[in-house]
């Protein structure tokens, strides 16, 4: 084969592929400098590294899922902003969260949505999914995703109307 039709082929970068990834493990939270207004710098690394081994030692969907809404606190807005609506109760956001981390003594420290998001290694998406879950008095956090969708339970019902329907049709001669 000539060398300038070889060199034009374009080359396989299996490192660059989308596909067939595996995903990577979750780390540990570090220590974090958080600079917010709550008291994130009071939990200390261990009790951090404490509660992300207990998150991940559950290893089930619907029970990290439960475990994290017993942290997350829905609380009514003090003060509504006006927007393109005539009355501030037509707001969309009706509701805040805080989030709460137990220490040993029993007492709940209030940290800010970062500081949680980086102890458990949750994404502030789903820690916003098991918010709305909370507001919608779901208590159930298992999985929906995959699974029979449809229910072919009234199936037999269907072929019977298909039978009589065909049933109905002219059977004599066309001629």
């Amino acid at each position: 084969m000539d060398e300038t039709i070889r060199n034009k082929k374009r080359r396989r970068c299996e490192d660059n592929w989308k596909k067939n990834k595996i995903t990577s493990k979750k780390i540990p939270p570090t220590q974090l400098g958080c600079k917010c207004l709550w008291a994130c710098r009071s939990i200390t690394l261990e009790y951090r590294v404490e509660f992300f081994n207990e998150f991940y030692k559950l290893a089930d969907y619907s029970k990290q899922q439960g475990s994290l809404q017993r942290f997350i606190h829905p609380q009514i807005i003090k003060r509504r902003r006006h927007g393109k609506y005539e009355h501030p109760s037509e707001s969309r956001r009706s509701h805040s969260f805080s989030y709460c981390l137990s220490l040993s003594g029993g007492s709940d420290v209030r940290v800010c949505l970062k500081t949680f998001c980086n102890t458990f290694a949750v994404t502030p998406r789903r820690v916003q999914f098991v918010g709305e879950k909370i507001l919608v008095d779901k208590m159930d956090m298992s999985e929906k995703r995959g699974g029979a969708r449809y229910s072919f339970s009234d199936q037999t019902a269907w072929t019977y109307k298909i039978i009589e329907h065909i049933a109905t049709f002219f059977y004599g001669n066309a001629y």
